[in-house]
């Protein structure tokens, strides 16, 4: 047995001299070249090495039929730039840093769970990489900055059909990114910033969310968004996010950029009694705001919208039944601006009102899904919303990707409906 074992470790040597050998004699075009994108394999059941002969054999996670155990082990360890890492069905417990390109792809959000067990930020991503996640849950994250994702400066992230829960961090329970972010399909739901700031996520980058739902999240500053940069938000909904005595939309201060195209921000709460909006509030910097319904946000003061510096302009969006009223309110005039076509409760949202903006009643249905990947509030077929915006204002579509402008009214004339829902006779 003993000659067996010593036969195996000299096999072993001479295949290791040979590898050495080739590589040295190799031309140096193909030593130097850039090694092929490999898929590895990781589940739950499989294994990151045996022993062989008393020899450790890595396993390198490329047949499917032999995966590894651990997206650590495949990430941090085997994985090479460019490479695909295939998630099986079954729960990961772990954390995971990525430092390389690397493209991580679940069975979906109901099927791969990547649980951190509150011990670290689920998965952090190192400086100047690109990372893609895609059809898995990201779940019980507990980190500094980003509980269930952090992003490092110069790193780009790239999530889709991403559910992030549970996570918790001193700034972004569910991410914080000072890199750049685009998340499309991703739901970011009771997630919490133990530090106050920015429950679902907290942005001081570049952040590009589309089809994105964020529900359920708490924090003081920014329950359901901290932004402290730039920030565009398309067909997606901020709903029933709490905080006890703060911010329970958006938070966007630092000079912050803010673009909102086809959003419902509606159901977000808190106590607070000082001058702070329940829907978006807004230190300084920019909010642009177009096809947005605002609406059943809770705040007794300014319920909708307070910015005490900057611009504001809102067009052709619904903002009504937010707390008590004014519904919007500023440090100074001018810093609200209309861009026509609204449909507001008061004037408070605009001294000037601008073309075709309505004082009324929007006559909004219940928050619901109504189709699309995120819910809306639905027109009522006799609300003055519908077919309120001329044409060349349009949007190609609503929230639910619905295609803008019908004839909701009947009267031959194809125009399109103010707020994130596009009426359907």
């Amino acid at each position: 047995m003993q000659r067996m074992q010593t036969l195996a470790r000299i096999g072993a040597l001479f295949l290791l001299w040979g590898s050495a050998a080739f590589f040295i004699l190799m031309p140096p075009q193909l030593a130097n070249a850039a090694p092929q994108a490999t898929t590895r394999y990781v589940s739950p059941a499989g294994s990151n090495g045996t022993i062989a002969f008393g020899i450790p054999l890595l396993n390198f996670c490329t047949n499917a039929a032999k995966p590894c155990k651990t997206i650590k082990w495949a990430a941090e360890t085997i994985a090479q730039n460019g490479d695909t890492i295939a998630l099986s069905a079954g729960t990961f417990t772990e954390t995971v840093t990525l430092a390389k390109n690397l493209t991580i792809r679940g069975k979906g959000t109901r099927k791969t769970i990547v649980d951190g067990a509150l011990q670290g930020t689920v998965f952090t991503i190192s400086q100047y990489v690109n990372v893609h996640l895609k059809k898995l849950r990201i779940q019980r994250g507990n980190g500094s900055s980003g509980g269930g994702i952090s992003v490092a400066g110069g790193a780009t992230l790239t999530a889709k059909n991403v559910t992030l829960i549970d996570n918790q961090a001193n700034s972004g329970g569910g991410i914080a990114s000072y890199g750049t972010l685009n998340l499309d399909q991703v739901v970011l739901y009771r997630n919490h910033g133990t530090n106050n700031s920015g429950g679902g996520l907290a942005n001081n980058g570049t952040a590009t969310l589309t089809r994105t739902d964020i529900e359920l999240n708490d924090a003081q500053y920014g329950a359901a968004i901290l932004n402290s940069s730039k920030l565009t938000i398309t067909d997606s909904a901020l709903h029933h996010n709490t905080t006890p005595n703060g911010y329970p939309g958006i938070y966007s201060n630092s000079g912050g950029t803010l673009s909102l195209t086809n959003v419902t921000i509606s159901h977000n709460t808190t106590n607070a009694t000082a001058l702070q909006g329940g829907a978006i509030s807004q230190v300084n910097g920019t909010a642009t705001l177009n096809y947005v319904t605002i609406t059943q946000n809770t705040q007794a003061h300014f319920g909708a919208i307070y910015a005490s510096q900057g611009s504001v302009k809102i067009s052709n969006s619904i903002i009504y039944d937010n707390g008590a009223s004014p519904q919007c309110g500023s440090a100074s005039i001018g810093v609200f601006s209309d861009g026509g076509y609204n449909v507001y409760a008061d004037q408070s949202c605009s001294y000037w009102t601008g073309s075709g903006t309505l004082l009324a009643n929007p006559k909004l249905k219940a928050l619901n899904y109504n189709g699309g990947f995120t819910p809306t509030h639905a027109l009522k077929a006799s609300s003055p919303a519908i077919d309120l915006a001329p044409k060349n204002k349009c949007t190609a579509h609503d929230q639910r990707e619905v295609a803008r402008p019908l004839d909701g009214n009947g009267d031959g004339k194809v125009r399109c409906d103010a707020g994130a829902f596009e009426f359907q006779p």
